[in-house]
């Protein structure tokens, strides 16, 4: 018998499916087991894998401040009271660049786009670029308001973000902020040449 005339029970047939996917089933976890623990492949296998510390040194060297700068939407956490460390990598990136971000930090002070982070208040773009600033001037995150009649009159047990969030919030104001930091920055490079 060449086996074109054997019946097979219906157990015989169920078996024998079974045991095709089955073996497709292994050799497809065999294959993708091998890819996974080999860690040659990323993005489903169509590129290789680099080495990660050196596409960071790569995309850090590429990318220029500006570029560097724009990955500000991209933060998630700061510091609650200043003076705390800026744990969050793409705040951390930022900074480190140190005054090379400063113009484009300014510019982005004007941006009234809500960020992924609050605390007590929300905090917009230009709140965020107002901060890293600061941290990279060494400077308070109040000094811009610190002579304003509504901060020597504010209430003590208010806390000096709502004063701040106030003030920000008026007609022109996040212009007259960003002017500030720019005649700052204008007048620190003056003094360096």
């Amino acid at each position: 018998m060449d086996g074109s005339d054997r019946k097979c029970t219906h157990s015989e047939n169920v078996w024998f499916l079974t045991r095709e996917k089955i073996t497709n089933i292994r050799n497809c976890t065999i294959l993708f087991l091998c890819i996974l623990l080999s860690g040659s492949c990323r993005n489903g296998g169509t590129e290789p894998k680099p080495n990660t510390q050196k596409l960071k040194t790569k995309q850090t060297e590429r990318e220029s401040p500006e570029q560097i700068v724009e990955g500000i939407y991209k933060i998630r956490i700061l510091p609650v009271k200043e003076g705390e460390p800026f744990e969050d990598p793409y705040a951390q990136k930022i900074i480190s660049l140190g005054r090379k971000a400063a113009p484009f930090l300014a510019n982005k002070i004007v941006e009234t786009t809500p960020s992924n982070w609050g605390y007590t208040v929300s905090y917009e773009i230009g709140d965020m670029a107002h901060l890293l600033l600061c941290e990279i001037y060494g400077k308070s995150f109040f000094w811009p308001i610190e002579g304003q009649r509504q901060w020597q009159e504010r209430d003590r047990s208010m806390p000096p973000i709502f004063v701040y969030k106030e003030l920000i919030e008026l007609p022109g104001a996040r212009e007259d902020l960003k002017e500030m930091w720019l005649e700052l920055i204008r007048s620190e490079e003056s003094a360096i040449q």
